[in-house]
């Protein structure tokens, strides 16, 4: 249940994961830093948004809804204007968790 993404890389869009082909020129890189999983210089994400879904409307921005960044489940990603994506990554950081 593979789907190749337009880097010619393998996606499985339920498990999220990306596999590395010989032939590519694209390596998978995974950003310490900031959590995201990029493929060459262009996020994972996006590259799976666009190529299971389509374009990434202007202004827009690939989402991951359950906050973990290198979750790349297609179940996972959406795409939602700048604004509202600021918005919903604010809130997050904001939450309180009432144990």
């Amino acid at each position: 249940n593979t789907k190749k993404l337009s880097t010619g890389h393998n996606y499985n869009p339920e498990t999220g994961e990306i596999y590395l082909k010989r032939s590519t020129r694209h390596s998978l890189r995974p950003d310490k830093a900031s959590g995201y999983v990029y493929i060459g210089n262009k996020s994972a994400a996006r590259i799976i948004y666009e190529s299971c879904i389509g374009p990434i409307p202007n202004k827009y921005e690939i989402d991951h809804i359950n906050c973990v960044k290198s979750d790349n489940r297609l179940c996972n990603l959406r795409a939602v204007e700048s604004i509202v994506n600021q918005e919903i990554n604010y809130q997050k950081q904001n939450e309180v968790v009432h144990i």
